[in-house]
């Protein structure tokens, strides 16, 4: 079974409202699930598992990056659907690898703490447990939202932007799975730090919720192409992506050159760039462009919209496969 079968299944056994306490608004499908809160607005509740040799290489990452990171990655969630994260509990079932050390523990703690802090949350408990093959970290996160933010208020014509480049994160990946990592290249150093340390897009979520009445959002955690396959298969509309549109930087231009790879399957396929896709009318659009400038020095680019065709992702005319992001093997 594929993830999306397995997801599938366990929405069949564990979709129903089975608590007298909150009222659940949102279940399983969508980026965490929405709880109504007794004061106001609403709860935002997702969390996310990081297996060793599956997620993340323990001898390719360092233990502050993989703090930030497993951290981040659950927080990119909770900025997908426009709110803020709040608390979080940390689990982590540790092998006897001799790397897990006190000073290994501290680094990834370091890390963990620094990200928590940024974003003004805090960790406040979890759990230990001993494992005999892999380092197994989960993460549950709360988080709160006036109005939480779904995959499935998209309508035909909707325009499709990002709140950043796409394709760096899955270029720094195969930098880091290269044979050869000797005399890094600035362009090198600057992918792999966008792999190892992402920045959820909480502001931008937020700017968004509060200026655009009809809108979805996801975060770009599987690649451009799975993100978008994901959207518009929410309300059964066809997407063209307007590759032109796409921003390459110089960095992820300079390194798909070095990896003889086209920068486009990296946008389209690499994964893990944690931005917010974000689908809107084009009127909304075209009225908060200068605002999202003015305030994060970024130009939005209409980087594709929302068609008729049932479930179609086109590009340049053609519908295209699915090469979805993969982690390790």
């Amino acid at each position: 079974m594929n993830e999306k079968e397995i997801i599938n299944l366990a929405n069949k056994y564990f979709s129903k409202n089975k608590s007298n306490k909150n009222i659940l608004i949102k279940g399983i499908g969508d980026d965490t699930a929405v709880l109504e809160n007794e004061k106001q607005g609403f709860q935002l509740f997702t969390s996310d598992m990081l297996v060793e040799e599956t997620h993340f290489l323990l001898d390719k990452i360092s233990p502050y990056n993989l703090g930030w990171k497993s951290l981040a990655v659950n927080i990119s969630d909770i900025a997908s659907m426009g709110g803020t994260p709040t608390y979080a509990t940390l689990s982590l079932a540790i092998t006897n690898n001799k790397k897990i050390t006190n000073r290994w523990l501290n680094g990834f703690y370091m890390g963990m703490s620094d990200c928590a802090t940024k974003y003004k949350m805090n960790i406040v408990g979890g759990d230990t447990v001993s494992s005999k093959k892999s380092l197994i970290i989960n993460i549950a996160l709360l988080g709160n939202t006036i109005r939480p933010i779904y995959r499935n208020n998209s309508k035909d014509d909707y325009i499709i932007t990002t709140t950043g480049n796409l394709g760096l994160s899955g270029a720094g990946l195969s930098i880091l799975l290269k044979e050869d990592n000797l005399n890094i290249s600035k362009s090198e150093n600057y992918c792999l730090n966008k792999h190892f340390l992402p920045i959820p897009k909480i502001e931008q979520g937020l700017f968004f919720n509060k200026r655009v009445e009809n809108l979805s959002m996801i975060d770009c955690s599987d690649g451009l192409y799975v993100s978008l396959k994901t959207l518009s298969e929410s309300v059964n509309l066809g997407i063209d992506i307007y590759p032109e549109n796409l921003v390459i930087e110089n960095e992820l231009e300079q390194v798909s050159k070095i990896l003889k790879k086209a920068p486009l399957d990296f946008i389209l396929y690499g994964g893990e760039d944690y931005e917010l896709i974000v689908s809107l009318p084009e009127e909304d659009f075209k009225a908060i462009q200068i605002d999202y400038f003015d305030k994060f020095n970024y130009r939005l680019p209409i980087i594709g919209r929302f068609t008729y065709r049932h479930n179609q992702i086109k590009l340049k005319g053609q519908i295209i496969d699915d090469q979805s992001f993969q982690h390790f093997k």
